[in-house]
């Protein structure tokens, strides 16, 4: 029974840290799009800030993974 819970937390840990490594490829790519775009005149330090925000938080929580 312990070996089963061992299982299925090791299966979701590798969930984890496969959808974080999505949403930090994501963050990236939005970071990227936004740096392009705000030649154009299109910019908002909100949302740069939140993105930023999230972009630190997915680092922290990798490191905690580790």
């Amino acid at each position: 029974n312990l070996t089963r819970y061992k299982s299925v937390l090791l299966s979701q840990s590798q969930q984890l840290r496969a959808k974080l490594a999505i949403f930090k490829t994501s963050i990236q790519h939005d970071l990227e799009q936004y740096t392009k775009q705000t030649d154009t005149g299109i910019s908002s330090e909100k949302m740069l800030k939140t993105w930023q925000e999230n972009e630190k938080k997915v680092d922290e929580f990798m490191e905690v993974a580790d």
